[in-house]
C-alpha cells in the first residue's frame, strides 16, 4: 500500500540513446538537484519496459501459498488468533479476525517454481517477509525489520528461493511496509484499556478509551523508542471514523500521522528511523536479489520520503505503490491542489472511481505539472478494479442499473458513485479511456500502472461473482452474506461465474499495464467472507484462503487458460517498444442484442483483437449466443481466428476443494472459430460466453520478429 516516484524520464516515448538524465531536461526537479545521479535515463527506462513486457506477476501470501515440501500438516488451527487473547499477541480485536499462522514456507514456495513456470508466471510477488508479531501471519504488522520471518523459514532460505527463481528466469518483487510496524504488544503482557478495562473485547471501553491502550514499542526493532513515532499507543493522533467503512474519507494530516487500525505509525522524519528504512531497502535489493518493490500504504507517509527513497536506495529497479482511493474530506493532493476541482475539471463527471484515479495519479507525477510533482512513478489500478467488479460482478441476468448519486450514497448494487451505469463493460470502457487521460500515455503514464481483478486484501472475484449471480451486491450483514456463498443452489452448478471470470481475465491479462494474478485463482479459488454458515474468521472462509486446500494440478482447466492467456500476451508485445507497448485501441461493434456494447467489448492491441462480454451473467439465458460486426483495423479477405478457444465449462463447486472444479468438452486446439475480414475491416463473428482473441492465421512482423500461427 506504498508507492513509488520512480524518477520519471518524462516525454522520452521511443528508445533513446545513452544519457544522463539532466541532459534530458524532462526530469523532475528533486532528480536535478542530485548531480551523482548520472545513470542513464533509458537504463531506468529499460526497468520499466521489461516489467511491461511480463506476461503476469503472480502474488502469494507466503504463509497462505504451499508448505514445506516435508510437510503434509498446517497449523491453521494452531494458535489463539482468531479470538481476543492478550496473553497470545492478540489483543485487539480487528486484528484477530484472519487467523493463525498456517505454515506456508518459502521452501514451499521454492518446490512450486515449476508449477509457476509451466503457468508462464515470470514474475512473483511476494508479501512481506518480515519477522512480525504474533498474529501477523500476512507480513504487514513487523516486529523486526532487520529478521526475515522464522515462520517463514528464514534468511538462507529466502535466499535459496531467490536464486532458483532466477534461474527459473521468474522476478521477485517484494512488498514492503515503510509506514508503520504493528500493534505495540501490552506492558508486561497485561493488556489494558486507557480507560481502566483489562478486556480486549470490551468495546464501549475501546470507545470510551478512544482505541488507546498500554502498548510498550520496545518490543520491536530497531524503532523501541516512542521517539521513532507518531506518537505513542496512549496518545496516537486517532483517525476519525468513515461513515461508509472505509479509511479513505479521511484528511492528509490525519493519513500521515495517524495509527492505522491501531498500528505503530512510524515517523519517516526522524533521520535515523529514514535512514534505517533507506539501509534496509538497500539490502533487500542487494543482499536478498529482489528486482522490484510493491509499497505498501503510500498516501500515509509524507511525500518527501519517496524522494529521498529513491534518492538513496531504489536506482533504477521498477517500483508501484497501493493507492487505493480518494473522498470528498481529502480535498487536498500532495501539491496543494484541490483534488475535487481537479476531478472535475479534468475528468468532468463526478464520483468516487473518478476522484480516485484523479488522487492516485497526483502520486505518480505528469508534464502538467512541469514535472516538479513528488512521483511514485505507478500505482496498484484500482480505477480498473472496481470499474471491472462494477461492469462484471454487480448485477444479474444482464440487469444494467444507473447509478447517478451524489457521493458519500451508496447505491442498491453497494458501488458508490459510480456515475456510469453498474453492470455494463461500456462503464469499464469509460473508466478504462478515462485512466489513458488522467495518467497519459508516456512511458510512466497508465501502462506503468498494476493492474488486478483480486489481491491479498480483497473477496475474490468467483465469490463476488455468486454474490451478484444471487442476490446483487448489498452491504448486508453476516447472516445474510451467508447464503451469497457459491453453495447456492442457484450458481454451485453454474459455470456463469467461472466464464465472468474468464472474461475479466482476458482483459486483465491483455490490456497495457503490469497484470497480476492473485494466487489460486487457476484453480478457481472461491473462498469469501463466509461459506457454509462457517463465520468470517474462519481461515477457510477467508479469501486468504490456503491454497493447499485446493492443490496444485497443472490440468486444471483454468491453468492451461491462464497459461494460453499469458503466451498470447507475450506473443502479441514482443519486441514492443515504450510507445507501442501501451497502445491500444477499442473497436466499435453493433449485434442483435439491445445495447450490445453494454455487454460485450472489445480492443485491438498489436495484431490481436480481443472480445470480452458478460453475457454469462445472464444465469436464467445460459447457452445465449449473438452475432456481433466489429469495426477492426484488419484488411479485407485476411482470415483471422480465436487463439484461446475455451468453449462451453461445466462447474461444480466444490465445498472440500474451496473451490469450483471446472471441466471443457475437449482440450482447446491451438486455434478455432476462423472468419474472413470483410470490406472495410468488418469482422462478423457469432459469439457465445466465452472471451476471444483473434490474430491473422499466419503473420510475421519483420521489424519485431513476431510470429504467430
Amino acid at each position: 500500500m506504498l508507492a513509488f516516484f520512480a524518477l520519471l524520464c518524462l516525454g522520452v516515448y521511443a528508445e533513446v540513446q545513452p544519457r544522463s538524465c539532466e541532459e534530458d531536461g524532462h526530469i523532475l526537479l528533486q532528480q536535478r538537484r542530485h548531480d551523482h545521479l548520472k545513470a542513464p535515463c533509458d537504463a531506468r527506462l529499460q526497468q520499466l519496459l521489461e516489467w511491461k513486457k511480463k506476461a503476469m506477476t503472480y502474488l502469494v501470501i507466503v504463509d497462505r501459498f504451499a508448505l514445506p515440501p516435508d510437510t503434509s500438516n498446517d497449523t491453521c488451527k494452531k494458535g489463539s488468533c482468531t479470538i481476543a487473547n492478550s496473553a497470545n499477541g492478540c489483543y485487539q480485536p480487528p486484528l484477530c479476525s484472519w487467523g493463525n499462522f498456517c505454515g506456508g514456507s518459502f521452501s514451499g514456495i521454492e518446490s512450486k517454481l515449476d508449477y509457476l513456470a509451466g503457468m508462464n508466471v515470470d514474475a512473483l510477488w511476494l508479501t512481506p517477509i518480515t519477522k512480525n508479531v504474533e498474529c501477523g501471519y500476512m507480513g504487514y504488522w513487523t516486529q523486526d525489520l532487520n529478521i526475515v520471518s522464522p515462520e517463514f523459514g528464514g534468511e538462507a532460505s529466502l535466499k535459496s528461493l531467490s536464486a532458483a527463481m532466477k534461474k527459473k528466469g521468474i522476478s521477485y518483487l517484494q512488498d514492503v511496509v515503510y509506514n508503520h510496524f504493528g500493534a505495540p504488544p501490552p506492558k508486561n503482557g497485561s493488556f489494558q484499556w486507557s480507560s481502566g478495562s483489562t478486556d480486549p473485547t470490551n468495546w464501549t471501553a475501546q470507545a470510551d478509551s478512544k482505541n488507546h491502550y498500554n502498548g510498550d514499542v520496545a518490543y520491536f526493532k530497531p524503532f523501541d523508542d516512542v521517539k521513532y513515532y507518531h506518537g505513542s499507543p496512549e496518545t496516537f493522533s486517532e483517525v476519525p471514523d468513515d461513515p461508509k467503512f472505509t479509511i479513505g474519507s479521511i484528511n492528509q494530516t490525519a493519513n500521515q500521522i495517524g495509527w492505522l487500525s491501531s498500528l505503530a505509525d512510524l515517523n519517516q522524519t526522524v533521520d535515523y528511523v529514514s535512514n534505517q528504512l533507506f539501509n534496509w531497502t538497500r539490502s533487500l535489493f542487494a543482499d536478498l536479489g529482489v528486482d522490484a518493490l510493491r509499497l505498501d500504504t503510500c498516501p500515509y507517509i509524507e511525500p518527501s520520503f519517496y524522494e529521498r527513497l529513491r534518492q538513496e536506495a531504489l536506482g533504477n529497479h521498477y517500483v508501484f505503490g497501493e493507492v487505493l482511493g480518494n473522498l470528498a474530506n481529502f480535498s487536498f493532493d500532495i501539491d496543494g491542489y484541490d483534488i475535487i476541482a481537479l476531478s472535475t475539471n479534468r475528468s468532468g463527471v463526478k464520483g468516487y472511481i473518478l476522484d480516485s484515479m484523479e488522487f492516485q495519479q497526483t502520486f505518480v507525477g505528469t508534464p502538467d505539472r512541469s514535472y516538479t510533482s513528488t512521483g511514485l512513478g505507478a500505482v496498484e489500478n484500482y480505477a480498473f478494479f472496481f470499474a471491472a467488479f462494477n461492469a462484471f460482478v454487480s448485477t444479474a441476468n444482464g440487469t444494467v442499473l444507473p447509478n447517478n448519486l451524489e457521493m458519500g450514497v451508496a447505491s442498491e448494487t453497494g458501488a458508490d458513485s459510480f456515475m456510469q451505469p453498474v453492470g455494463s463493460l461500456n462503464s469499464l470502457r469509460f473508466i478504462i479511456e478515462k485512466t489513458q487521460k488522467v495518467f497519459g500515455t508516456g512511458p510512466y503514464g497508465y501502462g506503468a500502472n498494476s493492474n488486478f481483478l483480486e489481491n491479498q486484501d480483497q473477496p475474490r472475484f468467483l465469490y463476488r461473482a455468486c454474490q451478484a449471480l444471487t442476490q446483487g451486491w448489498l452491504y448486508q450483514d453476516v447472516v445474510s452474506a451467508q447464503t451469497w456463498a457459491c453453495n447456492n443452489t442457484l450458481v454451485s452448478e453454474s459455470p456463469a461465474p467461472v466464464l465472468l471470470y474468464m472474461n475479466a481475465l482476458s482483459i486483465l491479462i491483455m490490456l497495457p499495464g503490469v497484470p497480476v494474478l492473485m494466487y489460486g485463482g487457476e484453480q478457481a479459488i472461491v473462498a469469501g467472507q463466509s461459506m457454509n454458515g462457517e463465520p468470517a474468521s474462519s481461515y477457510r472462509s477467508t479469501y486468504r484462503s490456503p491454497m493447499w486446500l485446493t492443490g496444485y494440478a497443472t490440468s486444471a482447466p483454468l491453468y492451461g487458460f491462464i497459461a494460453r492467456l499469458g503466451s498470447l500476451r507475450s506473443s502479441v508485445i514482443e519486441g514492443m517498444g515504450h510507445k507501442e507497448i501501451d497502445e491500444m485501441k477499442f473497436v466499435e461493434l453493433t449485434g442483435d442484442i439491445a445495447n450490445i456494447t453494454d455487454y460485450v467489448l472489445a480492443f485491438e492491441r498489436g495484431q490481436a483483437l480481443v472480445i470480452i462480454s458478460n453475457l454469462a451473467n445472464r444465469i436464467d439465458d445460459p447457452g445465449i449466443r449473438t452475432s456481433i460486426v466489429l469495426q477492426t483495423g484488419y484488411t479485407q479477405g485476411q482470415e483471422v481466428c480465436d487463439r484461446l478457444c475455451y468453449r462451453d465449462p461445466s462447474a461444480h463447486y466444490s465445498w472440500e476443494l474451496n473451490a469450483y472444479e471446472v471441466s471443457f468438452p475437449s482440450s482447446a486446439p491451438k486455434s478455432c472459430d476462423c472468419v474472413t475480414v470483410g470490406k472495410g475491416g468488418k469482422l462478423t463473428v457469432e459469439l457465445g460466453t466465452e472471451p476471444r482473441i483473434y490474430s491473422r492465421i499466419h503473420f510475421h512482423d519483420e521489424n519485431k520478429g513476431i510470429e504467430i500461427s
